[in-house]
Order: structure tokens, then C-alpha cells, then sequence
């Protein structure tokens, strides 16, 4: 018997490879892919749970400096919509706060080394307080040198729970 072949998938953007997938045991404040060897498109999928209220957020090659990053967001729930925008963020928001499961898809294109990466993304929050809410939005990373080595995904200000699923595919 020979190694079956890691899982991929088809889009308009060409096949896609699994990369990992891991299921917390336990509870944790992030968890980083790493190794990705300069992917130039990579796809998140997550189902998240977190210990209490929390946005999801991702860095990419550790960035964390105060404006690395910059994005814009837009929710709603079943009575208000809200859109925000930001040049200057040391993350990505990808998720709405929340206290709720919540479902987590997020694209990131990053063209060559010389050009910023976009990040679209979308997510649902089940069951939050006010109604199902929903949240699309898109961000950019401003590093122009460098290609997606890692990119870490992590909550706002508590930890995700066990058995958030996180799942990262990728291409060339």
C-alpha cells in the first residue's frame, strides 16, 4: 500500500492542496501555520469556539507591528449594519466579536514578493445575542518584500476553545 495524497480542491483560482488541519484539544490563544513556502494563495477554512466574547484575527510572517495591516468590515445582525475601515492594525480582523460558534473563510492572494497581500473573508456567528450576524470585509498586509512564510490565527482577548477546527489549503 502506497501514502494516500494529501486532499485538494478545485476554484477559479486553480487546485488547491491541504496543507494542515488540526483540531484543538485544548484551549489556546493562537495557532500558527507554518512552512508554507511562499504560497501565493492560501484559503482558511475554521469553526471556531471560544472560552467568552472574542474576535478572530490573523497575522501573517509574525507582523505585529501597529500598522501592518489595514482593512475594512461589514456586519449585520438582524436590526443594525455596520461598516468600519482601518489603515493601521497590527492584525486582520476576520471574524465579528462574539461569544458563539462561528464559521470562518478567508482568501489570501499575494500576487509575488513585491506587492501586497489581499485577504477576503467572510463569516457567520450562529446564535449571538441579537440574531444570527454575518460579516464580510477585506484587509491587506503592507509587506512588499517579503512571501507568506506562516500565518497565525488567534482571538482578540480570550482563547479558542477545544475542538475549534482550523484548516489551511494553499497553491503556488
Amino acid at each position: 500500500m502506497g501514502v494516500m495524497p494529501a486532499a485538494s480542491s478545485q476554484n477559479a483560482l486553480g487546485v488547491f492542496s491541504e496543507i494542515e488541519e488540526t483540531r484543538l484539544t485544548g484551549a489556546a490563544a493562537s495557532f500558527t501555520f507554518s512552512g508554507l513556502g511562499g504560497r501565493r494563495f492560501l484559503h482558511l477554512s475554521a469553526y471556531v469556539l471560544v472560552t467568552a466574547s472574542a474576535q478572530i484575527r490573523i497575522t501573517l510572517n509574525g507582523d505585529t507591528g501597529g500598522t501592518q495591516y489595514g482593512g475594512s468590515d461589514n456586519r449585520v445582525n438582524n436590526t443594525t449594519w455596520t461598516t468600519s475601515f482601518s489603515n493601521s492594525r497590527a492584525f486582520i480582523d476576520i471574524s465579528s466579536s462574539g461569544s458563539a460558534p462561528r464559521a470562518i473563510e478567508a482568501w489570501i492572494a499575494k500576487m509575488s514578493a513585491s506587492i501586497e497581500a489581499a485577504v477576503i473573508y467572510r463569516h457567520g456567528l450562529a446564535a449571538a445575542s441579537t440574531g444570527t450576524a454575518y460579516s464580510t470585509g477585506g484587509g491587506r498586509w503592507k509587506n512588499t518584500a517579503d512571501a507568506i512564510t506562516s500565518l497565525e490565527v488567534k482571538t482578540s482577548t480570550s482563547t479558542m476553545a477545544a475542538d475549534t477546527v482550523l484548516h489551511l489549503e494553499g497553491r503556488a
